[in-house]
């Protein structure tokens, strides 16, 4: 049990490689689906390493986490970056973090 809990730690901290996984398991799915017998969903879903359900989703056309999280973003990347480095600038030159500094 704690093995499994450490596995899914894992995988939440890299979603980039997860949302790579399921792609390449949507992608192995759409095409072997035309074949005589193809593997299923499921069968697709355990050899990348994917939950089925996710996979099925993503085939149905449901949008994946980190697109719909981007979408909701309030500032842009750029800015992001920008606030960043100003307060690791003024960290570094011993100035308190505060949201009213940042604003």
């Amino acid at each position: 049990m704690p093995g499994q809990i450490l596995e899914a730690v894992k995988k939440q901290n890299n979603p980039e490689e997860h949302e790579s996984a399921i792609q390449k398991a949507m992608e192995a799915y759409l095409a072997t689906r035309d074949q005589p017998s193809p593997p299923g969903q499921t069968m697709c879903a355990n050899k990348y390493g994917v939950p089925r359900l996710t996979l099925s989703a993503q085939i149905q056309g449901r949008p994946s986490k980190l697109d719909s999280a981007s979408k909701q973003q309030k500032i842009l990347p750029e800015e992001e970056q920008l606030i960043v480095a100003y307060l690791q600038e003024t960290a570094h030159r011993g100035f308190p973090d505060t949201q009213k500094r940042c604003v």
